[in-house]
């Protein structure tokens, strides 16, 4: 069991970098993010770019101008560590 975990640490590792860096780096170009209600969108026939929702069935995130900084900066540390992890560790 230990050695299946110390293999899949570091790509895990890295995947979870790159999910933190890409999601930063997308939100350096939102200004805001609407949630739509799932129900409305499965009762909907057309594609969803043609549905218009009322303001109730909206979630809106605004995100603050510093997260996709800290989001990217993140991700780009734990991408590091996991290249710094000991080949001990995940090569078995």
């Amino acid at each position: 069991m230990r050695a299946y975990f110390a293999r899949i640490l570091r790509p895990c590792v890295i995947g979870c970098g790159l999910a933190l860096m890409m999601t930063g780096s997308a939100l350096l170009f939102v200004d805001q993010v609407t949630f739509r209600d799932a129900a409305e969108m499965d009762r909907a026939r057309m594609p969803s770019i043609f549905i218009r929702l009322a303001p109730s069935h909206r979630h809106l995130f605004s995100p603050p101008p510093w997260l996709p900084i800290t989001l990217m900066a993140a991700g780009g540390l734990t991408v590091l560590y996991s290249l710094a992890l000991p080949r001990s560790l995940t090569d078995h």
